[in-house]
């Protein structure tokens, strides 16, 4: 190209000129989590390209100049995805622009139902399980302190712990019976989670509604820690010389009862009967002539209806004398003369003492009749 004025002068004139047809890239640096519960979002971007601007596209819509960093606000629920083009001085465009995606959860997490224990009954050192459902999957920080559930048991609340399942939809809490727990007629579940300290929520940070939805029924889970008691009696005398009876009185109905759950020392236990599974009768027959025998129930042999085991009985001693006392010697009337109205006194002897009943005699030759000499007196010696 070239210049002249009017009169024909020629100018001198120089200037260089930049060709650019290189598109810039396109970065996105910072945006929001990628699952937010926040209806803002600020972004900041980056182009390799000095002095570029930048274009930007929210959820497929058309581009528009945006500055860096840039918030976009009052956006709804739901996934999002942000579309950014940088500009360069020369006007070109970057044909690949950097995308982000991110979605707003505003929704908590909800218990949708609550699995409870197997119906049945409970001892002590038994689990009592419960599975808390929730619709999405929650997570859970124990370091402020541990949730659990209210567990009513007879009149005594207790907890049932968070033991596991942070980031699955299926929380786990457990109570471990203790002695003296007893519920005969179901335990109560309480109508929410307690957070102790502790919290539930999602990723998006929205807290957990704690209110316990669809609660399985807890009318058939007993818990029974109460171990039954049993007592022995009988009514055969201290010294015996034959079997005997023995009956032993549960505390309360009993199953599992055997021979085999007694000790017994210098006897054999037989014929074990009973009508209700509270009273039993058994036979003792006695060993060796003149020891004691003794007749205990063990601990832990007949179980109640929780399946806790009995205490031991008490201990009855008694002593068996199989052997007759033998005579060993009579003493007879002096000798001489007895006439009318005399008492003829005989003295007999046994090998140990003896006990009286009744009116034991003699007989006695007398001429060619026999007449009968009356006990008089010695019972309880020999």
């Amino acid at each position: 190209m070239q210049l002249k004025d009017a009169a024909g002068n020629e100018p001198v004139f120089d200037a260089t000129i930049t060709l650019d047809q290189t598109a810039p890239n396109t970065t996105i640096i910072t945006g929001p989590p990628a699952v937010t519960n926040g209806s803002n979002a600020t972004f900041t971007f980056a182009s390799g390209e000095t002095g570029s601007t930048f274009e930007t596209s929210l959820d497929g819509n058309a581009y528009t100049l945006t500055p860096s960093p840039f918030t976009i606000t009052g956006l709804p629920p739901g996934p999002h995805t942000l579309s950014a083009r940088a500009v360069d001085p020369a006007g070109n465009v970057d044909p690949t622009p950097d995308t982000y995606s991110w979605t707003i959860d505003q929704t908590p997490p909800a218990v949708t139902s609550v699995n409870v224990p197997a119906n049945g009954y409970y001892k002590r050192n038994d689990v009592l399980a419960f599975k808390v459902n929730f619709n999405e999957n929650p997570l859970v920080n124990v370091s402020g302190g541990t949730p659990y559930l209210e567990v009513t048991i007879g009149t005594t609340t207790r907890h049932a712990v968070y033991t596991g399942g942070s980031g699955t939809g299926v929380l786990t809490f457990g109570y471990t019976v203790q002695d003296g727990d007893m519920d005969m007629d179901g335990i109560a579940l309480g109508t929410a989670l307690v957070l102790n300290g502790g919290t539930i929520g999602d990723a998006a940070g929205n807290n957990a509604v704690t209110t316990l939805q669809s609660v399985g029924s807890t009318a058939g889970v007993f818990v029974n820690t109460a171990a039954p008691g049993v007592t022995l009696s009988t009514t055969a005398p201290s010294i015996v010389n034959q079997s005997f009876t023995v009956t032993a009185t549960f505390t309360e109905a009993v199953t599992g009862f055997t021979v085999g759950d007694m000790v017994s020392i210098n006897a054999t236990t037989s014929n074990l009967q009973t009508a209700d599974n509270i009273t039993y009768t058994m036979l003792v027959t006695p060993g060796a002539d003149g020891a004691v025998v003794s007749i205990q129930v063990l601990a832990g042999g007949a179980v109640n209806i929780g399946n806790n085991g009995n205490t031991a009985s008490n201990t009855l001693h008694l002593t068996y004398d199989g052997t007759a006392p033998a005579v060993t010697s009579v003493d007879v009337p002096a000798n001489g003369t007895y006439k009318g109205s005399d008492a003829l006194s005989f003295a007999v002897h046994y090998a140990e003492n003896v006990s009286v009943t009744g009116t034991p005699s003699l007989g006695v030759q007398v001429g060619s009749q026999t007449a009968q000499a009356i006990y008089t007196v010695g019972s309880g010696t020999n």
